[in-house]
């Protein structure tokens, strides 16, 4: 009888060295996939900062488009101001 006692608390040791393997695996894998959600949240933030500032950039240099086909446009209509008054001028004499 003593034998099966001995094997039966040997199994059940057995058992309770297994049962907390894996709650410590099962722990283990749970703070694995914490670290790896936080390290994609951080990535995620960081790739919607960066698509931000590119928006802005993007913004700034159509901005700076627009300004400069203004004054093209405005140095346009100068010249042209200018070359019918010479032309005027000229059919003056």
């Amino acid at each position: 009888m003593a034998v099966y006692e001995r094997k039966i608390r040997e199994l059940q040791d057995n058992e309770k060295r297994a049962q907390d393997e894996i709650l410590l695996m099962k722990k283990d894998r749970d703070n694995q996939i914490l670290e790896l959600q936080r390290k994609m949240d951080a990535e995620k933030e960081n790739l919607r900062m960066k698509a931000f500032e590119v928006e802005q950039r993007l913004k700034e240099s159509e901005n700076k488009r627009q300004m400069f086909i203004f004054e093209l446009e405005k140095e346009k209509t100068r010249w042209n101001i200018e070359k019918d008054r010479l032309i005027s001028k000229q059919n003056e004499f």
